[in-house]
């Protein structure tokens, strides 16, 4: 039996229940509607503002969120508005009050939630999402609350400890919109407190309290269509606790038993329009649809027990199975009665059949609480122990047995009292329970002390649960990736356009970390193991690829190979990438940092000290934090190229805050920003030392608090931080493309508004970067500057620098602070000291400035031997300089005559060997009458001892060599080696003459030129 009205415009509707039978509704005309009943056709409306998103009551007063994302309070009886509670920068979603009335929860589309002190209404943050929340709940003990999100995930957070203690991923679809998500993951607690109810896919999933795990779960069935594609979206106890109520977004709504999971009751909603809320209120359920409607529904469920004659005991024993101890023990109430009872005649062996035993919580808790058992988790009721009742499901009434509501009453004291009273025969299971609750107290340290560990992230990039999100945006470009169905995409863009035109690829690996830099971009696929530790929607989640994947695209190459991947090795995931003009980097799951060249080449593998967190890359500089602990971050900063020693510490990070960025500056510094809004830099400072210093406190220049900064770039040459302003969420939106905003350097010193800390920042902010800026290479550097624009920065900034102290020292004379005045005295170089002397005798400081003096004559010697130290390293390095290079000049010296000796015997040997009958030279006249001789050189061949016959004589004579020649060609080199020997000692295998051979073209008549028989 169902009926709808009309309630409010259409678009989302909330309810809820409140006192003496009425419950209250709220929707998107702005209005909150009071009703005494479903037929109230006189309630009353109190007009909130524009739209209305959530609702809530307790205790005469309504809770409500509008438009203006802030969440008001009016009063019931009177309908007149008390105030605002808390606000956030995107609406309320949902809003949740504990049972005492001291505390309220609410969670908002901006990722975040917040727990109100109704009595103080200062409220505390508790950010963990990634994606918009949908339901937040209370614990019916007020020791937790938990909360459910887009991004697929149910978190449990302690009220006391304001800490995450346990996540759930992965329970339901992903999705980036409250209102489009396909299940609105509203949760249910137990009256007990005992198990909480989770709808997830097609599944209810029960939960124990403390220990979080899966007790059971029921199967959502629509018989009628099978193979329809539905997810249970809203879930709700009966207020007696013995059954569960589920909505489906299919319109669908089931009720089953928690005894024994069968179903009950089905509904199909007619008007095919999406349940968005619902409440069980005594026999009747109200709920609301997307369309403003509202309806009811009253249940007609069969009573699921029954008592069945001894007769029948047998045939219905495979019912009984159905009927779990656990599940009939936790509809107990802690507070009943345990009244005498004879209908079990036997008692169970405790050694045969050990059981659980049963304690009692705090004092301050109320219910039952199960320990775990040593061996078996769940206990069926002995159906042969009982000769005079049986349980059964889904008969009729028997007239002859007694009433139903009297059975269930003995049939509930007798279980319990049977577990009760079992305390004498259970010694050796109270040992076991001992251990296993050792056990899982030693879990719990565990947990808490891993609780918060930071996961893997890249720097600039906004969450997986995003369907349009970006991969990276740094100072050379951005990486957006698009994440629909059917079409899964990445762009890579340039913000100057010379380096390269915007690259458009398909995602078919999966891709969801990135990198980009002058030379090439990287990206990377995490693998299967992301749909354990990272919550990512649902369709990149069927892209990713077994194992990881890493892939490099060269913006130049010298070749036409443009692009290359390399796969890890099996059960080793890339969790965050980086990529620079020299090298690519990726930490794994292994805690390794694998290193390559940009042309693929494996260059080092270095194990990290802890998991890893994020990595940046500059030049030859690679900067990696990690996990050390609960409370601690380390980091390392390796050098490449040997320049330096690597460096390992620890990051100051702030109390109880995350790394939101990691990165390097344009110039080559490290940076880090926390969660708390701090911007940490590892550079030189004033007093000359390289340390970790604050630059910068980004949460104190925000106007509201749920506003914050996603860092994309600095620029330390132009004093600014690069970052995007979201308002009312932590990262920005694709579409439209968010503006850059450019911040200054704030330091945060104490009394920032005052004239002496205006001028101190100032002053510690150009002496700090100036310092910076002089360590600056600009021939390895990623900045288009030349080493005279880097002198013209550095200039610059030490004359802002002189101009805010010695503005400083004017102020300190002024108010008669010569103290404090000698004081930045001593931090002035000569010249602004002169101008300190000359202001400082003006205003008739005279001690002062007698002071002052002594202090410049102690400057003015201590800068003359820097000098003078400096013109003898400088002499001592021209003196070296100077004997390098006549050294040089004498060794090429002697070289040259050495081998000017060689030529010279060479000729002379050749000569004197020349044939005779072969010494023929062709002679020409010039214009001048001069005879030039012309020979020709060719390389001489090896040759045997034996003359050797001329083959083109036509006399038949034989025209050998001289055979008065007493030395042969062999004789003759191996002498002029033995002089190049001598004469040389350290040069004397560096050079070695080709034995060469010098003849003349023949003429003879008849015969052809045997002048190229040599080779020179």
């Amino acid at each position: 039996m169902h009926n709808t009205r009309y309630a409010h415009c259409d678009g989302y509707t909330d309810i809820c229940l409140a006192e003496n039978g009425k419950f209250v509704t709220c929707g998107e005309d702005g209005e909150v509607r009071i009703w005494n009943g479903f037929d109230d056709l006189d309630n009353t409306s109190i007009q909130v503002g524009d739209k209305c998103f959530a609702i809530a009551y307790h205790t005469g007063k309504i809770y409500v969120s509008d438009e203006q994302n802030e969440l008001k309070r009016y009063d019931l009886e009177t309908n007149e508005f008390i105030g605002v509670v808390t606000s956030f920068t995107l609406p309320i979603t949902c809003i949740a009050i504990n049972k005492s009335n001291t505390f309220l929860v609410c969670g908002s589309s901006d990722f975040d939630i917040h727990l109100v002190d109704l009595n103080t209404l200062k409220f505390t943050s508790f950010p963990g999402h990634e994606a918009p929340i949908l339901s937040v709940l209370f614990d019916p003990l007020e020791k937790y609350f938990a909360s459910s999100s887009c991004d697929g995930s149910v978190k449990f957070w302690s009220v006391s400890n304001l800490t995450n203690s346990k996540t759930l991923a992965n329970l339901h679809s992903k999705s980036n919109d409250f209102v489009d998500s396909s299940s609105w993951a509203k949760l249910a607690w137990h009256k007990d407190g005992g198990l909480i109810a989770i709808p997830s896919q097609k599944d209810i999933n029960f939960y124990e309290r403390e220990s979080w795990i899966l007790k059971f779960k029921i199967n959502l069935k629509n018989e009628s269509n099978p193979s329809e594609e539905f997810s249970a979206s809203i879930v709700c106890f009966s207020p007696d606790g013995k059954y569960i109520l589920a909505s489906t977004n299919t319109q669908m709504v089931y009720v089953h038993s928690i005894i024994n999971k069968s179903l009950l009751f089905k509904y199909s909603y007619s008007k095919k329009s999406k349940i968005c809320s619902l409440v069980w209120n005594q026999n009747e359920v109200i709920f609301c649809d997307l369309n403003g409607n509202m309806g009811q529904i009253k249940p007609n469920i069969k009573d699921d027990i029954e008592i069945v004659p001894s007769a029948e005991r047998k045939q219905n024993k495979k019912t009984d199975e159905n009927l779990e101890m656990d599940d009939l023990l936790d509809l107990l109430d802690s507070d009943e009665k345990s009244n005498d009872s004879a209908n079990l005649s036997k008692k169970r062996d405790p050694i045969k059949e050990p059981v659980k035993k049963r304690k009692r919580l705090n004092d301050d808790e109320d219910g039952l609480m199960d320990e775990p058992e040593p061996t078996k988790s769940n206990k069926k009721i002995n159906d042969e122990d009982d000769e005079d009742i049986q349980l059964t499901l889904g008969a009729d009434d028997d007239d002859e047995c007694e009433s139903l509501e009297k059975l269930k009453q003995k049939t509930y004291d007798t279980v319990k009292k049977e577990i009760m009273t079992l305390d004498d025969n259970m010694s050796d299971n109270e040992a076991a329970v001992e251990e296993v609750e050792l056990s899982e107290k030693k879990k719990e340290e565990l947990f808490k002390e891993f609780s918060n560990i930071q996961v893997p992230f890249q720097s600039s990039s906004t969450p997986l649960a995003l369907l349009e999100r970006f991969m990276c945006w740094n100072s050379i470009g951005l990486i957006t990736q698009f994440c629909t169905e059917g079409d899964e995409s990445i762009d890579i863009e340039f913000h100057n356009a010379s380096y390269h035109h915007t690259i458009h690829i398909k995602n078919q690996f999966g891709y969801t970390m990135a990198d980009v830099s002058k030379e090439a971009v990287v990206l990377a696929s995490p693998g299967t193991k992301i749909e354990e530790e990272v919550e990512v929607n649902s369709a990149l989640s069927s892209s990713i690829g077994n194992q990881s994947k890493l892939t490099v695209i060269l913006i130049n190459s010298l070749d036409n190979t443009k692009e290359w991947n390399i796969d890890m090795l099996k059960k080793e995931f890339i969790k965050c990438v980086c990529v620079s003009r020299n090298l690519v980097a990726c930490c794994t799951s292994k805690k390794f940092l694998r290193i390559f060249g940009l042309a693929g080449t494996q260059k080092e593998i270095i194990c990290l000290p802890g998991i890893p967190i994020c990595v940046s890359a500059y030049e030859n500089m690679i900067f990696v934090a990690y996990n050390l602990s609960n409370n601690s971050t380390g980091y390392s900063i390796y050098h490449m190229d040997g320049s330096l020693e690597t460096e390992h510490g620890f990051l100051p990070l702030s109390e109880s805050s995350k790394i939101e960025w990691l990165g390097f500056s344009d110039e080559g510094n490290p940076y880090v920003f926390d969660s708390n809004g701090f911007l940490y830099s590892k550079c030189w400072t004033i007093s000359k030392t390289k340390v970790w210093s604050p630059l910068s406190n980004l949460r104190s220049t925000l106007n509201h608090k749920s506003d914050n900064y996603w860092i994309v770039g600095i620029a330390e040459r132009n004093q600014v931080i690069r970052a995007v302003l979201c308002r009312a969420s932590r990262y920005p939106h694709v579409l439209p493309r968010p503006t850059l905003t450019t911040l200054q350097f704030t330091p945060p010193l104490i009394e920032p508004e005052s004239d002496k800390s205006t001028l101190e920042i100032n002053f510690w902010r150009n002496k700090q970067l100036s310092i910076s800026l002089k360590n600056y290479d600009c021939s390895i550097g990623n900045l288009d500057m030349d080493q005279d624009d880097l002198d013209e920065n550095v200039d610059k900034f030490e004359s802002n620098a002189r101009e805010a102290l010695m503005k400083l020292f004017m102020l300190a004379c002024k108010n008669s602070k010569e103290q404090r005045a000698f004081e930045i005295a001593t931090i002035m170089d000569l010249d602004a000291l002169q101008l300190a002397i000359k202001y400082s005798t003006k205003s008739r400081a005279l001690v002062l400035a007698q002071n002052l003096n002594i202090l410049a004559e102690k400057k003015a010697e201590i800068e003359l031997q820097k000098q003078r130290l400096l013109s003898q390293q400088e002499n001592e390095t021209k003196s070296y300089n100077k004997y390098l290079t006549e050294r040089n000049e004498n060794q090429e010296n002697n070289l040259r005559s050495q081998i000017e000796d060689t030529s010279a015997i060479i000729v002379e040997k050749v000569t004197q060997a020349k044939p005779v009958g072969l010494n023929n030279s062709v002679k020409t006249t010039d214009s001048d009458s001069q005879e030039i001789e012309i020979e020709e050189t060719v390389r001489t061949p090896t040759m045997s001892h034996t003359p050797r016959m001329n083959p083109f004589a036509k006399s038949g004579a034989s025209a050998r060599f001289n055979a008065s020649s007493t030395e042969s060609p062999k004789s003759i080199l191996n002498e002029i080696e033995e002089k190049l020997n001598k004469s040389s000692n350290k040069e004397k295998d560096t050079w070695k003459p080709t034995p060469t051979r010098k003849l003349t073209r023949s003429k003879l008549s008849g015969t052809p030129g045997i002048g190229s028989f040599f080779n020179k």
